[in-house]
């Protein structure tokens, strides 16, 4: 059974979680975290984003992204496939970095709150 359509529109705010393929980490060193920083600064230019949070954990991340266009799907395709190809040229390594699709939670607009993320891996999201 596919899964359903992500609905995109102008002004979403979307919670965006993307977890290490067989929850290996994502990044093995600060390099890799600057350089997974920088693509997602490059990604929210690009794709006209803004982002409000964003938490790296060892093997997840966390991003509170904006759309001031429907192009979250777009952006993460990107996102991803780019980090993923700098990944494995650094480790000499091919496949998968994260495990399966981006999840997406979408919050309303009204009652921006902060974004809460522990060592633990445990997120909340409060106004």
């Amino acid at each position: 059974m596919a899964r359903p359509l992500r609905i995109e529109f102008a002004g979403a705010l979307y919670h965006v979680t993307a977890r290490g393929n067989a929850r290996e980490d994502i990044y093995r060193d600060d390099a890799n975290r600057q350089q997974f920083l920088m693509l997602l600064q490059n990604t929210v230019n690009r794709y006209d984003w803004y982002c409000h949070a964003y938490c790296l954990m060892n093997n997840h991340y966390h991003l509170l992204i904006e759309t001031n266009t429907p192009t979250l799907s777009k952006g993460m395709k990107f996102f991803s496939g780019t980090y993923t190809q700098y990944f494995n040229r650094q480790h000499q390594r091919v496949g998968h970095v994260f495990q399966s699709h981006t999840g997406t939670e979408r919050f309303p607009l009204a009652g921006i709150g902060a974004l809460h993320c522990f060592e633990s891996g445990a997120c909340l999201y409060g106004a």
